[in-house]
């Protein structure tokens, strides 16, 4: 409905009278959750899920067992942890619980001298695909990436 001589404004007159998505214009047009339009790109379904993949989560420091594992989170991309041995000095085999988003970057810094935390390099299903074994000790950090694909976690860097 186009805009005439003293009728009442709303958002709804105001966009179609202003703007066109099928016409390539330099104006900014009406931006919908479910817009599917070739032209947009893919369909934004969940803006707040997308800025939580992009941010980094950092995880409360945390002593672990040899048995035990690493929570990832199923929804940031890119997870921080700061970790020590339990008690003793510790060596974790398989050191995440589950499979994150591909793509997902890990960070891991070790938090003490004494109780440190040793990855072991493993290229096999879900295991550490690693430049050699890293122990991780006060303030030595290793950086991850996980590959859905190849079902790997493969060091990208570490600072020791």
């Amino acid at each position: 409905m186009p805009i005439a001589s003293n009728s009442p404004l709303s958002s709804a007159v105001a966009n179609d009278t202003f703007m066109d998505r099928t016409v390539n214009t330099d104006t900014i047009g009406q931006l919908g959750l479910l817009n599917t339009d070739p032209e947009s790109g893919e369909t934004i379904t969940n803006t707040q899920a997308r800025i939580n993949e992009s941010t980094l989560k950092i995880n409360p420091s945390a002593s672990y067992l040899s048995s035990e594992s690493i929570a990832l989170d199923a929804i940031h991309k890119r997870q921080y942890f700061r970790v020590a041995g339990n008690g003793t000095p510790v060596t974790l085999a398989t050191p995440f619980n589950s499979n994150p988003k591909d793509g997902t970057e890990i960070f891991i810094v070790g938090t003490d001298d004494s109780l440190t935390v040793t990855l072991q390099q493993d290229d096999s299903t879900n295991g550490l695909y690693l430049n050699g074994d890293a122990t991780l000790f006060r303030g030595a950090m290793i950086h991850l990436i996980y590959d859905a694909v190849l079902e790997r976690y493969f060091e990208v860097g570490r600072n020791f």
